[in-house]
């Protein structure tokens, strides 16, 4: 019964997003002292390579969880409000791909525009539902909720 429930744990996961079927994570294989040590991760330049020397590969994306401790300090100072900061946890860093080949609901905005230029748009951020009441909480305007 356990053996059957973990298979299928493995082939279901992630399934809910629309092209599943056509997405791969990429991982490396580190040898050390004769031993393999599997990561799920690559060196950051790897998909911009993999689509310039693979035409099979479509579209590349990058996620990396802050930092070690695991979490951020977010602050907010607006021009009516005093400055407000917190830490954050659980957050991550994401190409602005991210959402065009991952499958999520948004509440509000647009996944296929919501990470881009974040050079010129500094809160090019994405959030839960919960993360966004908890920002409102905070008299952030900017994730101010309605009923």
């Amino acid at each position: 019964m356990m053996t059957t429930l973990y298979i299928f744990h493995e082939i279901s996961y992630d399934r809910y997003h629309l092209n599943a079927d056509n997405i791969y994570q990429v991982a490396t294989i580190f040898r050390q002292q004769g031993e393999e040590i599997k990561m799920p991760n690559t060196p950051a330049p790897m998909g911009q390579a993999m689509q310039r020397d693979f035409p099979e590969v479509i579209m590349a994306t990058r996620l990396l969880a802050l930092f070690n401790e695991d979490k951020t300090l977010i602050q907010y100072s607006g021009k009516s409000v005093a400055p407000k900061s917190f830490y954050e946890t659980k957050g991550f860093l994401a190409d602005s791909t991210f959402f065009r080949m991952f499958t999520y609901n948004f509440i509000e905005g647009n996944p296929s525009i919501a990470l881009n230029n974040p050079k010129t748009t500094p809160a090019a951020a994405a959030v839960s539902g919960l993360q966004a009441q908890r920002l409102a909480r905070a008299g952030w305007a900017l994730f101010e909720l309605t009923p």
